[in-house]
This record gives structure tokens, sequence and C-alpha cells, in this order.
């Protein structure tokens, strides 16, 4: 983004390199919330009005009511009591009048029909009913609250996947018109650690790279780090402080013409 004096603002997120859907997180780290919260993912970004190409298929306003009618589906399936032998999704189609007359689950009983096929609908539901199973009352209450959020990406990379994508980063900004642009002036990082949806433990190392890339592009640079995140815990290895480059160093009170970069704390 350019200014009246011709500088321009980067601005990195570290979520880019790996992310967690911190919704899914939520659900609990045991087994049964893990397997709870994977399978609500399943259910909800299997759906057909979420495939690739669904828009060409049908409208926004049908994409819109499929979306509340599977929110609805899902709530309801995590929602409701389940025997040991009672509660699924039946076998077969049931009719919209047995259903009403209580000779099936109301509107889970038809929900496959929002998916690609009957076979596909039917198996991401019962995955989803047999999670509920085993699922604490809080990891179904916090699944409940996920249903908005469940097709979040949660993809948290390895480090090597994480090393190339910083690569081609360096690779934009040292070629290209990024390249034409010069140095910017201010670099921001938005660490994205109190969501989470950068993965925690990987949150500083993918600091100390960024700003390390940034001053191997770009030179020296000044490092400012906001009151939140010095106050934030954990990590791997101590919270560095105000200074120039991925060093600590005392920060100059000169007019330096060097790009200062910010990381934030959220």
């Amino acid at each position: 983004v350019a200014n009246a004096d011709g500088g321009w603002i980067l601005d990195i997120c570290l979520d880019y390199f790996g992310t967690h859907n911190p919704f899914a997180r939520l659900v609990g780290p045991s087994p049964a919330g893990v397997a709870l919260a994977d399978a609500l993912a399943a259910a909800a970004k299997a759906a057909s009005f979420r495939q690739p190409g669904a828009e060409k298929r049908m409208d926004l306003n049908t994409r819109l009511e499929h979306a509340r009618r599977l929110d609805k589906g899902l709530a309801d399936i995590l929602k409701r009591e389940q025997p040991a032998e009672g509660g699924r999704l039946p076998d077969k189609p049931v009719a919209a009048g047995e259903a009403a007359a209580g000779g099936g689950n109301g509107d889970t009983s038809t929900l496959w029909k929002l998916y690609g096929s009957e076979e596909m609908g039917r198996a991401v539901l019962r995955r989803l009913e047999d999670t509920v199973r085993d699922a604490s009352d809080s990891e179904i209450s916090a699944a409940v609250d996920m249903i908005p959020c469940a097709t979040l990406p949660d993809s948290p990379c390895s480090m090597s996947e994480a090393s190339a994508s910083m690569e081609r980063i360096r690779c934009s900004l040292t070629s290209g018109s990024l390249a034409a642009c010069g140095r910017p002036g201010l670099v921001t990082v938005a660490r994205s650690s109190m969501d989470p949806y950068t993965p925690p433990e990987r949150v500083r190392w993918l600091q100390a790279q960024v700003i390390g890339l940034v001053t191997e592009v770009y030179g020296a640079v000044e490092v400012d780090f906001d009151l939140e995140y010095e106050q934030e815990g954990g990590g791997c290895g101590e919270c560095p402080k105000r200074g120039t480059g991925p060093e600590a160093q005392p920060q100059s009170e000169s007019n330096s013409k060097r790009p200062r970069t910010t990381a934030g704390g959220v």
C-alpha cells in the first residue's frame, strides 16, 4: 500500500505458514473431543453446496438455505440424547409424514440429501453420531459452538513446509513487482497466537524466521513488540525485547531510515 512519501507496508501473518481451527481445539484435548471435532468438521465440509463449482449449480439463496438446514441438523445430532441402540439415522429414508409423526429423527432423517450422495451423507453423519456417544457434555457443548466455524482450515504444517513457504515469500520480495517497490516503511507481523490460529508451539520460531527474512532482504530493521505480546507466557524460548534485527539490541534514538518491524500480540 503506497503512501504519500512513496513507502509501503508489508504485513506478514504467521498463520499463513500453518493454521489451527481454534474452535476445534476448544472441543477438547481428549481423544473423544478430538474425534468429535474431526467428525463435525468432516460433516460440515462434505456438504455438496460447499464443493467447488457449487455456485454454478445453485443460486446464493439456495446455498444459504442449505447452510441453515445443515447447521440446524448438525446441532440436533449433537444435542439429542442417543440411546445405546436408538437415535441413529435410519438405514432407509424416512417419509416426511413419518418423521412428523415421530417415526423418524425429524430434520436429521433427510439431512443426507445435502450431500453428493446418500451413501456419503449417511456415512459422515453416522460417524458424527458415533463420536457424540463417547464425548462429554462439555465437549458436546463446545462442538455446538463450533458449528458456524467448522469449515475453517485446520492445517498445522510441518517445519519443512513452513520453511518452503518462507522461501516463496523471499522470492516474492526479491523479484517482480514487490522488488520494484523498494524498502517498505513498515513491516507488521501478525502472530495470531492468542486465538490461537497459529500453532502456539511454532509461533516464536516462525516469528524469528520472518524477522530474519526481512533483515536478509532489507537489511537491519528496528523491531518493536507490543505490550500484549511481552506479557504472553509459554512458547519457545525467552521473549525478545525491542531491538534491531532478530537479536535484542537497544533501540537507536537516531532518525534511522531502516524499516520498522512490529510483531503483534493478537
